[in-house]
């Protein structure tokens, strides 16, 4: 499961990941929202969630969750 806030410098691994067969992708473009998502969707499933966001500043929005 792929929580993706799009961005230039992550886009080749969110490519990968929403091009593979097997994988679930969901798209967001505010970081933190996502990162809540994220946490959901684990606790909830008790499985992985992967939050895949661009760089700098974009990963300090993921620290709330």
């Amino acid at each position: 499961y792929f929580c993706i806030a799009p961005g230039s410098r992550s886009s080749p691994l969110a490519v990968a990941a929403a091009s593979h067969p097997n994988a679930t992708c969901i798209s967001c473009f505010d970081e933190r929202s996502l990162a809540f998502h994220a946490v959901g969707y684990a606790r909830g499933s008790c499985g992985p969630a992967v939050v895949i966001t661009s760089s700098g500043t974009a990963v300090s929005n993921l620290l709330p969750a």
